[in-house]
């Protein structure tokens, strides 16, 4: 009988470990925290992926804060404005389209890009979308060294 109680300690030492360890992990993302123990850039934001490793946002703070590798697209809804756009590491440009998915014009649509080495690529030339109205961007990275982006629209005559 003896021999069991420690037994029973180490079980359970083996299966709280792992849950503490998780437990910490999920108090750190919630707070923004990234894997340096940095904060992330804007809001801490949820990141949901997506098929394809893309990711998808809904409308929240124009400064969304997800982080993208160089292989991924970004794609969200903010103030009705859907916002597609990938990384073209060949012409280092940023390529993407822009498109009002509400009943009502969206004015003054712009699309900024953050990069990681704190540069802001943007915003784009301030544009007037009927609903419906799709149009394509790009924003040029060259010259820049970087390892992950972030990228919002912005909607109106406020910056964020």
């Amino acid at each position: 009988m003896r021999t069991a109680k420690p037994l029973v300690i180490i079980i359970m030492c083996i299966l709280l470990i792992p849950i503490l360890l998780f437990s910490i992990s999920c108090a750190q993302k919630e707070q923004g925290l990234s894997e340096e123990g940095e904060h992330a850039l804007g809001e801490a934001a949820e990141h949901v992926p997506g098929e394809a490793g893309e990711h998808a946002r809904g409308e929240e703070g124009e400064e969304s804060g997800i982080r993208y590798t160089l292989s991924e697209t970004c794609e969200e809804v903010r103030k009705g404005v859907w916002l597609h756009l990938t990384f073209d590491q060949s012409s280092s440009t940023f390529i993407g389209t822009i498109k009002n998915v509400s009943n009502e014009t969206a004015k003054r649509v712009r699309v900024e890009v953050h990069l990681s080495n704190k540069v802001e690529l943007g915003p784009t030339k301030p544009v007037d979308l009927a609903p419906g109205i799709q149009v394509n961007i790009k924003l040029s990275a060259e010259d820049q060294s970087f390892t992950w982006w972030t990228s919002h629209a912005e909607v109106g005559s406020s910056e964020h």
